[in-house]
C-alpha cells in the first residue's frame, strides 16, 4: 500500500474518562489478534480490573497492568486511504504529565478525551488535568484539537448536559488560543461513533471519530517529523 501522509494523532485526558476508544480502534483494524484478546481478558481479571482489558492493548508494563495506570505513552499505527495515522495514547494521571509532554511534542493534532457522566466532567475537567493537557498541547504547537466527549450513553446525559460541556470547555479554550476542529460525542466502552462499522449503533447520523480525523488529516501537512 502506498502511503501518501504520515499523521501522528495524540489521545490526551483526565484519568477515569474513558480513552478505551483507542483500544477498540486497535480491535477493529486487527492490529490485535482474537486470542490476544482474551488473553488480555484474563490478566485484567487476575488483576481484578475486568473493564480494563481495552487499556491493556496499550499498557504493556506490569506496573501499568497491576495499578490501572497509564504511565508511559505508547503508538500504535493504522493506515486509512493511504494516510498512516500513528495514535499515540497518553497517561492521565498528573504524576506522568512529562510522557503525556513527550506524546505530544511529536504530535500534529490531539483527541481531548472528556466524560459526560455527572461528576466525573466536573472532576476531570474543571478540577483535573485535562486543562494542565491542553496547555501542554499548546506548548507543543498544537492548535486543532478534537473533543471527543465520551459516555454519551450513561444515565442523565443528555443534550442539556452536552451543550453544558462544550460551553464549559469552549471558554477555557478561548483563553488560551486552541481552536477546537469538531465535537464528537462517543461511548468508548459500547463503541458509538468511534468508527464506522457493524457493531457503531449509530441511529441518529452523527459525527464519527475516525471519519473526521481523516476528513481532517486530508485537509492539512503534518508538521512533526515522522
Amino acid at each position: 500500500e502506498i502511503i501518501n501522509k504520515i499523521i501522528n494523532v495524540t489521545v490526551i485526558g483526565h484519568v477515569d474518562c474513558g480513552k478505551q476508544h483507542y483500544g477498540i480502534v486497535i480491535i477493529i483494524f486487527g492490529l490485535v489478534s482474537e486470542l490476544e484478546i482474551q488473553k488480555l481478558k484474563i490478566i485484567a481479571k487476575e488483576n481484578k480490573l475486568e473493564s480494563w482489558y481495552l487499556a491493556y492493548l496499550t499498557d504493556i508494563s506490569q506496573e501499568e497492568r497491576s495499578k490501572g495506570k497509564t504511565v508511559d505513552y505508547s503508538i500504535n499505527s493504522i493506515n486509512i486511504n493511504n494516510i498512516k495515522i500513528n495514535l499515540i495514547d497518553t497517561p492521565g494521571h498528573k504524576n506522568y504529565i512529562t510522557n503525556t509532554m513527550s506524546g505530544l511534542q511529536i504530535s500534529d493534532i490531539a483527541i481531548l478525551v472528556v466524560s459526560a457522566k455527572e461528576g466525573e466532567f466536573e472532576s476531570g475537567f474543571e478540577k483535573g488535568i485535562a486543562r494542565e493537557h491542553l496547555l501542554v498541547a499548546k506548548g507543543s504547537n498544537i492548535n486543532n484539537i478534537f473533543v471527543a466527549i465520551n459516555k454519551i450513553d450513561e444515565k442523565n446525559v443528555n443534550n442539556e448536559r452536552i451543550e453544558y460541556i462544550k460551553n464549559k470547555i469552549n471558554d477555557y479554550i478561548k483563553t488560551i488560543g486552541i481552536n477546537i476542529i469538531e465535537y464528537i460525542e462517543i461511548s468508548a466502552l459500547n463503541c458509538i461513533n468511534i468508527i464506522n462499522n457493524n457493531n457503531n449503533n449509530n441511529n441518529n447520523n452523527n459525527k464519527i471519530l475516525m471519519d473526521e480525523i481523516i476528513k481532517y488529516t486530508e485537509k492539512i501537512e503534518n508538521k512533526k517529523d515522522n
